[in-house]
């Protein structure tokens, strides 16, 4: 009986822990969509001045789950090439702005745009990819409908995003190119990784609680959001990038990435970079390596 008892309160112990878990996950608290424009400068990423000179403007993509999707439409004079810039976890697309010189200088326009639960978009959740990738596929149908369908369309992803394009790029043959910066490559594999870091807790059986619990509340188990299964179903050119000192997302899990790719393929690993800071290490060699990516595949 007492063994029993201990079993079920065990159960009722990795169940409300795993609910949390799923629950943190699926409901973060973001960042206010001002706070991070002026974050961004602050950090010195962009200038305030460069933000306001540059032409812009709003735009409303609807997506195919009934929210609005909100993005800037960044043009470059006379160009048919356009670069979709998809941000991080928790944040807004003003951290896809550090990126447009570097897509400017190389003739594209660019539409940047805050994913769900994120920013000025709706949705009521974040389902790291699993929805965001259709949401993507969203953007594009916009962008075929408005412009000339022959136009060069690629995406570029950071964090969240890095893995967004990926799980779009295997699903949306109408995508020229891809680059993924600083993706995780498995969900399972990221949120195990994650606890024992933060958490000091092993993988079994929280992951697979959690994941059971995330197909209630999200419509996924963590399985069916993994970058590197559907790596291979990509057909489109695509680059990895991935700081060497990225400890949030391991290295290791880009040249993962990388390795599982079958198409023309580019890795950059960014000495001294951490998460999300391939461009602020070095900036210069960011743009070179993306400039040699494009150049190679002919789409410059």
């Amino acid at each position: 009986m007492y063994i029993t008892i201990a079993l079920i309160i065990a159960f009722i112990a990795i169940l409300t822990l795993s609910s949390y878990i799923v629950k943190v996950l699926l409901y973060p608290k973001t960042k206010e969509y001002n706070f991070t424009l002026q974050n961004e400068i602050d950090r010195g990423n962009f200038t305030k001045e460069y933000y306001e000179e540059l032409e812009k403007k709003d735009v409303i993509v609807k997506s195919d789950y009934g929210y609005d999707i909100h993005g800037i439409w960044i043009p470059f004079e006379d160009s048919n090439k356009t670069i979709v810039i998809v941000h991080g976890y928790t944040y807004t697309l003003f951290g896809s702005i550090k990126y447009v010189p570097v897509f400017h200088k190389l003739g594209f326009n660019v539409l940047v745009y805050d994913q769900r639960y994120h920013g000025l978009s709706g949705g009521r959740n974040s389902t790291f990819g699993y929805r965001e990738k259709d949401d993507l596929k969203s953007v594009f149908d916009y962008l075929k409908s408005r412009f000339s369908e022959d136009m060069i369309i690629g995406t570029h992803g950071e964090s969240l995003g890095g893995a967004t394009v990926l799980l779009h790029g295997a699903m949306d043959d109408r995508v020229d190119f891809v680059i993924s910066d600083c993706a995780f490559m498995d969900m399972k594999v990221q949120v195990a990784y994650r606890l024992k870091v933060e958490n000091r807790l092993p993988s079994f059986p929280f992951v697979q609680f959690a994941s059971v619990i995330n197909k209630f509340l999200a419509g996924s188990f963590y399985y069916q959001i993994s970058p590197i299964s559907v790596a291979d179903k990509i057909k489109a050119p695509t680059m990895i990038i991935h700081g060497k000192s990225d400890v949030y997302t391991p290295y290791e899990q880009g040249l993962h990435l990388y390795d599982k790719l079958i198409c023309s393929k580019r890795f950059y690993g960014a000495e001294g970079a951490t998460h999300a800071k391939s461009i602020a290490v070095d900036g210069e060699r960011y743009y070179e390596e993306v400039k040699a990516f494009l150049l190679e595949n002919k789409i410059i």
